[in-house]
């Protein structure tokens, strides 16, 4: 039986983890949303966009970032999971939000 395990490994060029500046970078209230949702640029965010995903991956928001917050209707969403990501050209950040029309 082998004793000794060697293992060649080799560090990152680069820090890949994220760090809490970024995943506190933006917010969004409520969350479950109903009806809408604002959302809240807690750095400078500018040269940046906000996109939505739905949970299959297609593309249902798209708008660059001009202000501090936005509120956006969720009427015209279906009820599900969205991917909300905020991004520029040094960083991508996502966060999910989650959508749920009582009323239907």
């Amino acid at each position: 039986y082998q004793t000794e395990l060697w293992l060649d490994v080799q560090e990152p060029d680069a820090v890949t983890a994220i760090e809490e500046a970024r995943t506190n970078a933006f917010s969004f209230y409520p969350n479950p949303a109903n009806d809408k949702v604002t959302i809240l640029f807690n750095q400078n965010l500018q040269n940046s966009t906000l996109k939505i995903y739905d949970n299959f991956g297609k593309l249902v928001f798209d708008r660059a970032i001009d202000e501090t917050s936005l509120t956006l209707s969720t009427q015209d969403f279906a009820s599900g999971m969205y991917h909300v990501q905020v991004s520029n050209d040094d960083t991508v950040m996502r966060k999910r939000l989650i959508i749920t029309h009582r009323d239907r």
